[in-house]
């Protein structure tokens, strides 16, 4: 999977609202975080458990994608609300 490119959706939406920026700079984060849960989670299984401490730093991780999601939600259905 390759990851977005950090700069070129940013200056896109450079010239559009606030708010765009904001919804199209929190989407390519969940996708980026999306894509490091994946590549951790395949590294691991039942027969080969991660250490304690990471398995911790690995929640954290989790708990933030899933925040950013919430938040990507919300700015998207507040962004529709806007536009309609």
């Amino acid at each position: 999977m390759s990851l977005p490119s950090p700069t070129s959706p940013i200056e896109k939406t450079k010239k559009s609202s606030p708010l765009t920026g904001l919804i199209e700079s929190r989407k390519i984060y969940v996708e980026y975080l999306t894509g490091i849960i994946r590549r951790v989670a395949a590294a691991w299984s039942r027969s080969n458990l991660p250490p304690p401490e990471l398995d911790v730093m690995f929640h954290s991780i989790e708990s933030v994608h899933k925040t950013n999601r919430t938040l990507l939600a919300v700015g998207n259905t507040f962004s529709c609300i806007q536009c309609g």
